[in-house]
Formats: structure tokens, C-alpha cells, sequence
């Protein structure tokens, strides 16, 4: 007798399967993310002062640690079971532009914003205020597992983090998304 996917749900209950999921991806992706964070120094740069400055206003407090890499393809652990499971919640590895592992934040070519850097910031703030890659990616996956990635607690949190850019005669006005509250004196952005 052959059990697909709905009846394997139903025979376990989804509480339960996402348990088990979150159990084998979690040293999966643990592993991997740590491995991909060791090269992290020899990679990428440093933030401008003006991009530690958004850094610190999303509540990141090391942002010299951060490492900012531009790549053509983000990261990904090369397993097909993970890709699989991450399209299903919603994670779909073409569309994404952003991915913070600790202090690395990669971001794909051509993507890069003031509020695509300031969601990945709040990510790195959420690493801190975790303690460690492992703790974090276990509430992360448990999140996404439950809610889905649209709805996890942790990435409505970084997208109301979110800080909108605004040109103004040449420069960028920093203003935050949700209360348009100014972050400071706009400054030249060089390397946006």
C-alpha cells in the first residue's frame, strides 16, 4: 500500500510531521549555514558608515561584524528535498533577493536597497538577540514550518523593520517605512 503526502499528514498530524522536519533540517541547514558563515571575513565588505547607521536604527548592535556580499546566485544548501520543502512555504529560491546567515548578509546583483539592507539588518539582529545561528534557525524553520514564509513572526517583523529610500535632488533621505520618522542627515550613497 502506497501513503502519498496528504495521508502520511493525516496518519501523524501536522504537528508532528513539522516536528520531524524541523529535526532533520535543522542540523541540515545549521551545518551548512556555518560552513558558508566561515569564509564570511574573506568575503564581501564591510558597511559604509551610513549603512552601520541603518544597522544600529533596526537594532543591530556589532554592525562592524557585518559582512555585506554581492552574488549572482544566493547560497543555497544543495539538497533537493530542501528545495522542495522550501517552495512549498513559500520560499521560492528565483524570487529571493535577500539571505542573512548571522553577520553575512548576501544579496543578489542588481538587488541591492536602503529597505532590502535594513530587512536583512533586522535579521542580523535577530541572529544576536538569538545567541547563535543554531537558536535562531530553530525558531526561524519552526516559524516558516508553521506559518509559512509570508507569515513567519520573524520576517513580518524584519518587513516592518523595513526602511524606505526616497531620492531628494540626488540624495537619499532615510525614512523609516512605517512612521516616515527621519533617521538623520541624508547622505550620499556612493555605493548604492
Amino acid at each position: 500500500m502506497k501513503v502519498d503526502d496528504a495521508d502520511a499528514l493525516t496518519v501523524i498530524g501536522l504537528s508532528t510531521m513539522n516536528t520531524v522536519l524541523r529535526l532533520c533540517l535543522l542540523p541540515v541547514i545549521s551545518l551548512w549555514a556555518m560552513s558558508v558563515g566561515l569564509f564570511l571575513p574573506y568575503r564581501g565588505r564591510s558597511l559604509a558608515d551610513w549603512e552601520e547607521a541603518i544597522a544600529r536604527r533596526v537594532g543591530v548592535k556589532n554592525p562592524a561584524r557585518i559582512r555585506l556580499v554581492m552574488v549572482s546566485e544566493l547560497p543555497f544548501p544543495n539538497l533537493s528535498w530542501i528545495h522542495r520543502l522550501a517552495v512549498q512555504q513559500g520560499m521560492s529560491r528565483s524570487g529571493a533577493i535577500g539571505l542573512t546567515l548571522g553577520y553575512g548578509i548576501f544579496i543578489r546583483e542588481g538587488a541591492y536597497s536602503v529597505r532590502l539592507l535594513s530587512h536583512e539588518c533586522r535579521h542580523v539582529q535577530q541572529y544576536e538577540a538569538a545567541g547563535s545561528v543554531w537558536r535562531f534557525l530553530n525558531r526561524y524553520i519552526s516559524e516558516v514550518l508553521v506559518h509559512g514564509y509570508q507569515n513567519a513572526p520573524l520576517e513580518k517583523e524584519a518587513r516592518a523593520y523595513e526602511i524606505a529610500n526616497v531620492l531628494k535632488g540626488g540624495r537619499i533621505a532615510l525614512l523609516e517605512a512605517s512612521s516616515n520618522e527621519k533617521l538623520g542627515e541624508p547622505q550620499e550613497c556612493e555605493d548604492a
